[in-house]
């Protein structure tokens, strides 16, 4: 009996409990509902974030101002207004915000471009020179309400910097250069650099096939390279050639130098060309030079002059010695031969005469008659 009516109980327990349960299900269901309605799972805030750090390329020809795009994203479940400052302290470049202030929906973004521009007062700008800059986004409405004493904010900096270029300038002497065949010579030169940085400058022979296939040869290198400062110059540098040998003719050729900038691929190269005329190589007899082709035309007409003015001053010397002899002759024929210490008082005193007069050329000429040239120019 006792058993059985435990049993009821128990049973009248469950069904009168079934209703109690599934009542407080409903208003745990509602009062969670409630909750969620009232506080939301993102709150009022903004992220941003900015793209790499921009270099500068100030190059004169190929000058472009620096953008970074910046995104600028409202995390939160409502829509915002945001607001954006920037900082910046930069002289030789500006910066500028496409958009102070933008309204963004709930879980959107949007981008903003920072534009860095080089300042009008500013011809060249040095690679040495940088700045930062730093962009703040601060929520001032959620949902068309007031936020300015919640402090919803976000910030981002970064660095600007101006990028190397290159320009480089051969100095050279470009006229042309004679040069003789199978002997070295060299083409000197200087370097200047215009770029904006210190550059690791090379000249270099640019048609080294071309020159190898005539003959000609390096005996160091055919390039040389230097470290220059900016706005600065190398110094004297030089390549060396070797001439072709066992020329017949005359080799007219060119040479093509060209100096490149080591901090800039896109940069200018500065070509010179060089004209070379070979001659083929001179004869020489005992180290004297006795080709016609290393003697020019007016040197053959002074070596001429030279030539006959010591022929023709031969040529009156041996007229002036037989002049001489035959005055002589005729002096002692008049001579009285009776009285021998007279005789030769006489010739004695006549023969000094004779020489005193032979050795001072000015009465020279002077003594010699018609008749002594014809008789010179028939003893000879």
């Amino acid at each position: 009996m006792f058993v059985k009516n435990f049993r009821c109980t128990r049973r009248g327990l469950r069904l009168r409990s079934v209703p109690a349960i599934f009542v407080a299900l409903i208003l745990i269901s509602v009062a969670a509902t409630t909750a969620s309605a009232q506080v939301p799972t993102n709150p009022p805030g903004v992220e941003i974030e900015c793209g790499d750090d921009p270099l500068i390329d100030v190059h004169p020809q190929r000058y472009e101002p620096a953008v970074v795009q910046c995104t600028i994203t409202n995390p939160s479940s409502f829509e915002e207004t945001v607001s954006l400052e920037s900082e910046w302290d930069g002289v030789e470049v500006t910066m500028t915000m496409s958009e102070d202030e933008l309204t963004i929906a709930a879980g959107e973004e949007e981008t903003i471009d920072l534009t860095f521009a080089k300042s009008s007062s500013n011809s060249k700008l040095t690679s040495d020179l940088s700045w930062d800059y730093e962009i703040e986004a601060k929520v001032m409405q959620v949902q068309g309400i007031p936020w300015d004493n919640f402090g919803a904010n976000a910030s981002t900096t970064g660095d600007v910097r101006i990028a190397e270029y290159g320009m480089v300038e051969l100095v050279i002497d470009r006229g042309m250069k004679t040069v003789e065949a199978n002997t070295n010579f060299n083409l000197s030169f200087y370097m200047e650099n215009k770029g904006n940085a210190n550059d690791m400058i090379t000249v270099s022979v640019a048609n080294t096939g071309e020159l190898e296939a005539a003959g000609f040869s390096f005996p160091q290198t055919s390039f040389v390279k230097e470290d220059v400062m900016v706005n600065g110059q190398s110094s004297v540098r030089q390549i060396d050639f070797r001439t072709p040998s066992g020329l017949e003719d005359d080799l007219e050729i060119t040479v093509v130098l060209e100096a490149s900038s080591g901090n800039d691929d896109l940069a200018d190269i500065d070509r010179v060309t060089i004209n070379l005329l070979v001659e083929p190589e001179s004869t020489s007899v005992g180290g004297v030079d006795i080709s016609l082709s290393s003697v020019s035309t007016n040197d053959l007409i002074m070596y001429g002059y030279i030539g006959g003015a010591f022929l023709l001053f031969i040529f009156l010397l041996l007229i002036i010695t037989r002049i001489g002899k035959r005055r002589r002759q005729k002096a002692e024929l008049f001579y009285d031969v009776e009285d021998e210490e007279d005789v030769s008082y006489q010739t004695e005193t006549i023969v000094e005469d004779e020489f005193d007069e032979f050795d001072e050329f000015d009465d020279m000429f002077s003594d010699i008659s018609d008749d002594d040239l014809e008789a010179g120019f028939a003893d000879l």
